[in-house]
């Protein structure tokens, strides 16, 4: 009945005939799978075809587009996310009331224990359906429900649902390019708790990331920030096409970064010999660009608890201005999710990040039981992919 409903959603024939019905589940059915287990780019009339044992030009007579095929499995992996997640909600809020402490209160920590259990396979899928509603309308929808019944688990627990919102995906994109257990990364019950829990110590601390998840970022605030770059820098233009292609949700090939960049395929070689080098370069390229603006610097300059969420704040605009690096940075770690050569690099970029925000919280509250370095960057970049959907959801 689900993929029925799911079929006439995105707009594929009402059809009479059983055995014409029986062929659109099985290809929808068939989607869904390869992007559940391999992601969207799987998700090709081909790779359909092959898995449902159905001829290709029959698969696209049944789907006229490739969009209308992708639109059907999004729905799938979305209506399982959210089957899993009211489930949960299900649960918390039947809990008895002698034991809302021990389980209500933890809502949040179980709704992301259960995200990244087995394999984080619903966690990489949640994001990816993200990533694919930044650039198609008909995928927000999807999210949009998934987002309420994260709302949903937040009430249950008596927490600040933006909060809940902006740590669960902020988490998940700590996790999935280096899933370590199917339990989850070390610490994070604690973490999560440390934030939504009520009556949480270090109370300064606590609002001060309940404020920067709730802080409103004013469109005339969203300036973009001039990025010094040379046109006659052949790295640098390989490096921006490669990044363009990347927030628009192409992996960034030699060849198609040598169209979009208008270079020959051998400087392209030349510079990155491998795809993964082109992906680190995309990467240590946001990043500089991050380094550069002024309100990161301010970083240095902190005496307290409120200069830190202040220049955090600060730096809000930023991510809604640089949308096309906020979406390619989405992008790498869903391709490190899926690529296990990726992963290495990945731990070790975010070990770097996770030391200088330790290192700079220590300074000012030395005495938290929690990883604060997790716990910012959870918060920043949970509410870095907030705006941009936020933007498109209303």
């Amino acid at each position: 009945m689900v993929v029925q409903e799911v079929l006439a959603k995105v707009g594929i024939r009402e059809a009479v005939d059983s055995a014409i019905v029986a062929t659109d589940e099985r290809l929808a059915l068939s989607a869904a799978r390869l992007w559940r287990t391999q992601g969207p780019r799987a998700v090709t009339f081909g790779a359909v075809a092959r898995a449902a044992v159905i001829g290709k030009s029959l698969a696209s007579h049944h789907f006229p587009s490739q969009r209308k095929l992708m639109l059907a499995a999004g729905e799938l992996v979305g209506a399982t996310l959210l089957s899993r997640i009211k489930s949960i909600a299900d649960a918390l809020q039947q809990t008895e009331n002698r034991v809302i402490g021990a389980a209500r209160t933890d809502g949040p920590a179980i709704l992301v224990e259960r995200l990244l259990a087995d394999g984080a396979e619903d966690a990489v899928c949640l994001l990816e359906l993200c990533a694919e509603a930044l650039k198609d309308k008909d995928f927000r929808p999807i999210v949009a429900q998934i987002f309420d019944a994260i709302g949903r688990i937040a009430d249950i627990a008596g927490a600040d649902a933006k909060l809940v919102l902006v740590t669960t995906l902020g988490e998940l994109l700590q996790f999935v390019p280096i899933p370590r257990s199917p339990l989850g990364p070390v610490g994070l019950r604690e973490r999560v708790l440390w934030l939504t829990a009520q009556g949480a110590a270090h109370r300064d601390l606590v609002e001060g990331f309940r404020a920067l998840a709730t802080h409103t970022v004013e469109p005339q605030a969203a300036v973009a920030m001039t990025i010094a770059a040379s046109e006659g820098d052949p790295r640098d233009r390989i490096v921006r096409a490669a990044r363009s292609l990347l927030a628009q949700g192409v992996y960034p090939s030699h060849r198609a970064i040598a169209a979009e960049a208008g270079v020959s395929l051998s400087a392209t070689t030349y510079w990155f010999k491998t795809g993964t080098d082109i992906l680190i370069g995309i990467y240590e390229r946001i990043q500089s660009d991050v380094r550069d603006n002024a309100d990161t610097a301010a970083l240095a300059n902190m005496s307290s608890v409120r200069d830190f969420v202040e220049v955090l704040a600060a730096l809000l605009p930023y991510y809604s201005a640089q949308a096309e690096s906020t979406v390619a940075h989405l992008h790498l770690v869903l391709l490190a999710a899926r690529s296990p050569q990726l992963r290495d690099w990945a731990e070790r970029v975010q070990q770097a990040e996770i030391d200088g925000l330790r290192t700079i919280l220590q300074m000012l509250s030395s005495d938290v039981e929690v990883d604060l370095g997790r716990v910012t960057l959870s918060v920043i970049s949970g509410r870095a992919l907030e705006l941009l959907l936020q933007s498109r959801l209303s």
